[in-house]
This record gives C-alpha cells, structure tokens and sequence, in this order.
C-alpha cells in the first residue's frame, strides 16, 4: 500500500459519526418493557429515556358531586403498541429520548 492510500485510510478513520437527527420511532411492546423501533434498530428500556407524560399507567378515580352523582374517570397507558414516537438520540446513539407521540392529521 502506498503513502497516499495509508494517508486516505487515516483521514477516513478520522471523519466523526454522523449525528442522527430527531426521528420517528414505533413502539413493539408497551411498558413496563417496552420496546421501540427506531431506523430499523430495535431499542428497550435500557436505552430509552420517556417523557413523564408518557408513562401513565391505568388509573381510575371516581368522584362524587352533588348534581350529577359519581362520575367515573380513566387513563389509559398513553404509549400502546403501534403507537409513532417522536425520539431525539444522544450524539452517540446510547440513548434515545421519547418526547412524545405523533399527532394523526
């Protein structure tokens, strides 16, 4: 191998990773061991970093007011399968930050 291709080798070895932008992931699996599809690459928990309001678990609350009687409220897991995530990767795609879902128009 001559000087200049040793040369060409070096700098390529040198270029930085491209930084992945933000992107659109889908969820597999729904917590608590969820999954994520992202570019073709399959992410869990371990990689995954979700916004708070992601991660509500089913709750059900019931009130009383004098008017109408009970009323009955629920939330479901706002992350269910199939569900588009908007996700942001780390610089070194370690890990991935789930803001939030993507709105249907």
């Amino acid at each position: 191998m001559d000087a200049l291709t040793e040369l060409a080798i070096l700098f390529k070895s040198r270029e930085n990773p491209s930084v992945q932008d933000i992107c659109v992931g889908k969820v597999l699996t729904e917590l608590p061991d969820i999954k994520i599809t992202v570019n073709g690459f399959i992410l869990d928990k371990s990689r995954l970093v979700l916004a708070k309001h992601l991660i509500n678990t089913y709750v059900t609350t019931s009130a009383s007011i004098e008017t109408h009687g009970e009323h009955v409220h629920s939330v479901e897991d706002l992350l269910q399968k199939g569900n588009r995530v908007i996700v942001i990767p780390t610089r070194d795609n370690s890990t991935y930050f789930v803001i939030d879902k993507v709105g249907d128009i």
